[in-house]
């Protein structure tokens, strides 16, 4: 039996732990699967053994860990030969702050005149010391802030993390405002890449909070920071905090000094974060916000929209292939739209206007299509059956942490889709593990997941509780306006209640 640590806040203790180094890193490292770590990052329990490891690997104290006592560090490893000297120098600093303190207390009578002009000497001498300190780190830490976002543009995600590290113990001697901005910003981004949600908020609340000036934005780019402070609160699965701050950020941005395009980006922000809560009305009523823009440039604003209009039935399959035209890429989410919809004619439309996509390419396009056609089409031409096939596109795509939930889900409903329904409860039950543990879903994929459930269990007495719960989606989301899921839904009931528990 494994004891848990006796302190409750190991958790955010682990997290500065983390700040120097990838959860993905962690887990190698210890010998720890990847979902566990990020549970006890997310304040889980946290095993003795797992701190155990911890310390021992990376030189954390003990007594800090467990206890929040002393240093974080063993004294006999101490801190890396490049943060020691920044200690020493704010040290030295704070016992120059302490003895200007006691001077200005024992002055009096003939000595005053010498103690100030004593004190006035140590307090220029401190200050000459602050504004050469604060010029040289940051020049160092604008170097390092672009080495990040250079090794992040390569994937070089163990040199981004020893670039942040450094930065962390140079920016304790940066009080440039430029500088820091741009080592947050490129922290914000690596710890976004890498799923670490908490971080990702805290550097972006900073980002955010210094973008304002009296209570409205300072100007467009501080419009863009809340838009990304919206985007981690969602990601941290912080939903009605994200819609609050985007619906005041909304309102504050039409009512300042704020150009267009970054009010449209900030609505396609909000745009994004009601498809995802399936709040489709709202979602459709912020389109014409940033609509003229998707129609110029596609991609990225093209997607949000056609998500909010295929939910609401407002178009078809059809009419969304019409709308993206050349680019392939935005057809990603007509993609997912097929996967609860299991509508062949559009599916094989998609399919055609993609073209194929090699299943080596791992990333999430390629994984969604190879999926698509299993589901449409069955068996593959190669011989092999419907679960071999869907074995073998498991063992490609399962190559980090963070795809394990995509990839169950899809199989469970391709799967369940052919009658393959034992199979697909072994997916099914993948799934439920999964997506309680940190990764984000598509409201196409938490619709594809509760039809997988009402498939499979929706006509029994098993599972009667999740049953209800994919009642309850399908219903929340009618009331909200998605209007797609209305035929689909009032066919699988046929009249006929679901057993509730």
């Amino acid at each position: 039996m494994t004891n848990s640590a006796p302190d409750q806040g190991i958790g955010e203790r682990l997290r500065k732990v983390s700040a120097t180094r990838s959860i993905a890193a962690i887990a190698r490292d210890t010998e720890t699967p990847f979902s566990s770590v990020h549970r006890y990052l997310s304040g889980g329990r946290v095993p003795a053994e797992f701190c155990a490891k911890v310390a021992q690997l990376y030189g954390v104290s003990g007594d800090w860990l467990l206890y929040g006592r002393g240093g974080m560090y063993v004294e006999a490893r101490g801190r890396s030969d490049e943060s020691a000297p920044a200690g020493d120098i704010l040290e030295l600093i704070d016992s120059m702050n302490a003895l200007s303190r006691v001077r200005l207390g024992v002055l009096d009578g003939r000595h005053h005149a010498t103690v100030l002009r004593e004190l006035s000497d140590t307090l220029r001498r401190y200050e000459d010391l602050q504004a050469d300190l604060n010029r040289r780190s940051a020049s160092v830490l604008k170097d390092l802030a672009k080495g990040m976002e250079s090794a992040m543009d390569a994937n070089q995600v163990d040199r981004a993390y020893d670039l942040q590290a450094s930065g962390v113990q140079v920016l304790r001697l940066c009080n440039d405002d430029d500088a820091t901005r741009l080592f947050h910003n490129a922290k914000t981004r690596l710890a976004f890449n890498e799923g670490d949600w908490t971080s990702a908020l805290e550097s972006q609340q900073r980002l955010m909070r210094d973008s304002f000036v009296e209570g409205r934005f300072a100007d467009g780019p501080s419009c863009y920071q809340l838009a990304r402070t919206v985007l981690a609160l969602s990601a941290a699965n912080r939903v009605d905090d994200a819609q609050r701050l985007f619906e005041a950020g909304l309102i504050l941005a039409q009512g300042g000094n704020i150009s267009e395009r970054y009010i449209a980006h900030l609505a396609w922000v909000g745009g994004r974060l009601y498809n995802e809560s399936l709040r489709v009305r709202r979602s459709l009523e912020l389109v014409p916000l940033w609509w003229d823009i998707a129609m110029i440039e596609k991609q990225g604003w093209m997607s949000i929209a056609l998500q909010a209009k295929l939910l609401g039935g407002e178009i078809d399959v059809r009419k969304a292939v019409e709308y993206v035209g050349a680019d392939k890429q935005a057809l990603a989410d007509p993609v997912e739209f097929c996967f609860w919809s299991e509508n062949r004619t559009d599916a094989e439309l998609l399919l055609s206007e993609i073209g194929e996509v090699p299943l080596t390419r791992v990333r999430d396009e390629g994984l969604v299509l190879d999926a698509l056609k299993l589901l449409v089409r069955g068996s593959p031409r190669s011989g092999r059956s419907l679960p071999e096939a869907w074995a073998h596109v498991e063992r490609t795509y399962l190559k980090e942490g963070r795809d394990q939930a995509r990839v169950a889900f899809y199989g469970a409903l391709v799967l369940a889709r052919h009658g393959f329904l034992q199979h697909a409860e072994l997916q099914w039950r993948k799934m439920i593990d999964l997506a309680f543990d940190g990764q984000a879903l598509t409201a196409a994929l938490r619709a594809a997941a509760h039809r997988v459930t009402l498939r499979l269990f929706g006509r029994t007495r098993r599972q009667a509780k999740r049953v209800n719960a994919a009642r309850d989606f399908f219903e929340a989301a009618l009331q909200e306006g998605c209007e797609a899921f209305r035929a689909w839904y009032q066919d699988w009931c046929g009249g006929v209640d679901a057993p509730r528990a």
